[in-house]
């Protein structure tokens, strides 16, 4: 179903409204939350903002750094993201979800792709969405602390995460690899503070 012109213009509005320097942090929460496959908490989402891409996107593992995480995990979600948002109540924990189903829909439609300008930058493809993801997760998964857990856990097949090759829906040729495709081995964080934001990896 397609968004009316009304809410399409709306949501342009709102990411052109995003300041410049919170754009590259906007596109990766909102990639998250596209992706996952169970509501994300506040402070899982917002860890992402502490995560750093760089090695992941020349074929490394994306790292977390500690001092860049925001000391107000909520502000931070809503003040970059602005309204396309929400943060509710799941049981216990504050949740983020789009603020309307019709959001999640125009930020992956072909409409804002071939939009003009700057906010076509915000177009969510969903394969290297989930691969954002996938590296976000490993990332966490990964983190100093974690590693010795990670081996005894899941023994040789833990080990092989570090020749992951991070290019689509596969992350290990068969073996480790996101809920968008094939069968093989998922892995899951666990129950950790951001630890448990890999929904959309799990162990089977």
């Amino acid at each position: 179903m397609s968004c009316p012109n009304a809410l399409d213009e709306t949501y342009e509005r709102v990411l052109r409204g995003i300041n410049n320097s919170n754009r590259d942090h906007a596109h990766r929460l909102l990639q998250c939350l596209t992706a996952a496959v169970r509501s994300l908490r506040v402070e899982e989402l917002a860890e992402v903002l502490a995560i750093d891409f760089d090695a992941a996107r020349h074929g490394g593992i994306a790292k977390i750094k500690p001092n860049w995480r925001w000391a107000d995990q909520y502000q931070a979600v809503l003040s970059i993201c602005h309204s396309l948002v929400a943060i509710v109540y799941e049981g216990s924990s504050q949740v983020v979800q789009f603020s309307h189903f019709s959001v999640k829909e125009f930020l992956t439609s072909d409409r804002l792709a071939r939009s003009s300008g700057e906010i076509s930058r915000y177009h969510i493809p969903l394969s290297p969405t989930h691969t954002v993801f996938a590296q976000a997760c490993l990332g966490v998964l990964l983190r100093p602390g974690r590693k010795s857990h990670v081996v005894r856990r899941f023994g040789d097949s833990a080990c092989q995460i570090r020749r992951t090759v991070l290019g689509g829906p596969c992350l290990l040729r068969g073996r480790f690899i996101t809920h968008t495709g094939c069968d093989g081995i998922f892995i899951r964080c666990g129950q950790a503070t951001l630890g448990s934001m890999a929904p959309c990896l799990r162990h089977r």
